[in-house]
This record gives C-alpha cells, structure tokens and sequence, in this order.
C-alpha cells in the first residue's frame, strides 16, 4: 500500500497548479512503543484525509470542466465577432459604393420652357396642398391626362411619389417625397 496521498489539479491559463502531497509513513508518535503496530492508525489517517480531500478534488475537476466550456465559448465568440465585423466592413463599403452611384447620376432638367412652368407649379401644389390626384393636378394646370403622363415623366421621380388612392385604386395620387439630410 503506497503510504503517500497527493491531490493535484492541471493548471490553466493564468492560474498556478495545486498540488497537495502528503507523506502518512512519516507520521509517528514518540511515546508510544515501537513494539506496537501502526498500521491500522496510518490506514485510519489515510482514509480520512483521501476522504476529506475527495469533495476537493471533485470540485477543482468540476471547475476545471467549467474553465474548459467557458474557453470554447470565448473562442466561438471571438470567431463570430470576427465575422460580424468583415460584414459591417463589406456593408460600409457597399453604402458608400450605393451614395457615390447616386451621386454620379446625373439629373435630367425639363428642357421646354412650359415644361419647366408646370413643373414648378407641380412643386408649388404638393408644397401647398400636399398629395394631390392627376385629375386634380390635370385641372390646376389645364392639360389633358396625355400630356400629364408626358409631364411625369419628365419629373425627377427620386423627389415624387406615385401611389393610389387609399380605398379607390382607379385614382392616381402625386406627393413630395421625404426628403433625409
């Protein structure tokens, strides 16, 4: 029987290593005999101090797993933070790319001098009144419904919105987009 006891846990990362060690055969007693034997007062003490560290040891291993979980999900994380930030990288790139794209687009004016009035009294009537239908706007202006979808299309659509009328589809409705600074 090996008269010596050790408990010992690995070290981690940043932590030293425990290491318990005790030796039971150098435990005597000087007043008693050296007749008498001290066997079973070793495997006694023995016993008792295997079974007063065995909740230790069991914990340090518990923690130990712990520790060992925990690495994995710090290590997850670190990857999927990796990731994340190429993304948000890539989606600033491409934002910039969309704003530089818009920028370079260039305007087309209307280029008849009519054209130009009822644009800007489009401008002067949804400014003033909000959304306003074709026919509404056909009246306002004193054009025929062919000459208003002419007009439309010479309208800079990134500034007008086209919709129906909420509850009637057959009336088309113009309105002032938001505009975002």
């Amino acid at each position: 029987m090996d008269d010596t006891i050790r408990a010992s846990a690995l070290p981690t990362k940043g932590a030293e290593a425990l290491s318990i060690s005790m030796d039971t055969s150098s435990c005597e007693h000087k007043s008693l005999s050296s007749h008498e034997d001290f066997s079973p007062l070793k495997s006694f003490i023995a016993q008792a101090v295997k079974e007063a560290l065995q909740p230790v040891v069991e914990h340090i291993e518990a923690l130990e797993a712990i520790i060992a979980r925990q690495a994995e999900k710090i290590a997850a994380l670190e990857a999927t933070q990796e990731v994340h930030a190429e993304n948000g990288l890539i989606q600033l790139r491409l934002i910039a790319q969309l704003r530089e794209g818009v920028q370079k687009t260039p305007v087309e004016e209307p280029k008849g001098t009519k054209t130009v009035a009822r644009v800007k009294k489009i401008d002067e009537v949804l400014k003033a009144r909000g959304s306003t239908t074709f026919k509404e706007l056909e009246r306002i202006l004193r054009i025929s419904p062919k000459e208003m979808n002419r007009l439309l299309a010479r309208l800079d659509m990134r500034r007008y919105e086209v919709h129906h009328r909420p509850g009637d589809n057959r009336e088309k409705v113009l309105r002032l987009k938001v505009q975002i600074s």
